[in-house]
């Protein structure tokens, strides 16, 4: 509850900043997206790519930002407020069995929704030549039937405490596609790589202390 009530202050304060801060005529980011899922753990997800062999859980989907501020107090930073809608395949190949016990696996494909507040960084030593921009998210994620990635996580290490109410982050870093290839038509245009990760936050949430991460790629269209 401590949690939610945090989030909440923190959405109230961003939109209060965003009312009284002038933007361009681009309201909203569109961004379609894919996922897979990774055993590794957060900072690791794209440096072990051994770790999704054998897994084939994956998710499809559409993000959308509005935006709350741009360029924040003349700063390289815009600031979204965003909601996604996520389509689960959950297709786990476990043939041994040795994440089975003590919490079975459903194999049942669901939803995932998320609510979070995010924060660009736009200023990099190539920023002339390419847009370029860091984004971090931080809210909340429900599912409608336990995730399987999770499920193991927390098998494997001993733990059997699971919610389909998790903390939320999206961590996302995207290149302007107009830049890249100088055409103009696409200068609202972005393409990118990032992490979709659900946690407890160590046992702050419902008492869970494991999560799963999802490598993705996506698009994004200012709108």
């Amino acid at each position: 509850m401590k949690k939610i009530i945090f989030l909440l202050y923190i959405s109230y304060f961003t939109v209060l900043i965003g009312s009284s801060t002038e933007t361009s005529d681009t309201k909203y980011i569109l961004r379609p997206i894919y996922g897979k899922a990774n055993y590794s753990k957060l900072r690791r997800t794209f440096g072990e790519f051994d770790q999704w062999d054998e897994q084939e859980s994956y998710f499809s989907g559409l993000q959308i930002e509005k935006f709350l501020s741009k360029d924040f107090k003349e700063l390289p930073l815009d600031f979204t407020f965003l909601t996604s809608l996520f389509y689960h395949k959950q297709d786990i190949l476990n043939s041994d069995g040795q994440y089975t016990e003590p919490i079975e696996l459903n194999g049942k494909d669901t939803y995932q929704i998320n609510f979070a507040v995010k924060i660009y960084y736009k200023k990099f030593p190539w920023s002339h030549k390419v847009r370029t921009r860091l984004g971090v998210g931080e809210g909340l994620s429900y599912v409608g039937e336990y995730l399987d990635i999770e499920t193991q996580n927390f098998n494997s290490e001993n733990k059997d405490k699971r919610s389909k109410l998790l903390n939320y982050m999206d961590i996302s870093l995207s290149f302007n596609i107009g830049d890249i290839f100088s055409k103009e038509e696409f200068s609202n245009s972005y393409a990118g790589i990032g992490i979709s990760h659900r946690s407890g936050i160590q046992g702050l949430i419902n008492d869970v202390r494991g999560g799963s991460n999802f490598a993705t790629l996506f698009l994004e269209f200012e709108i």
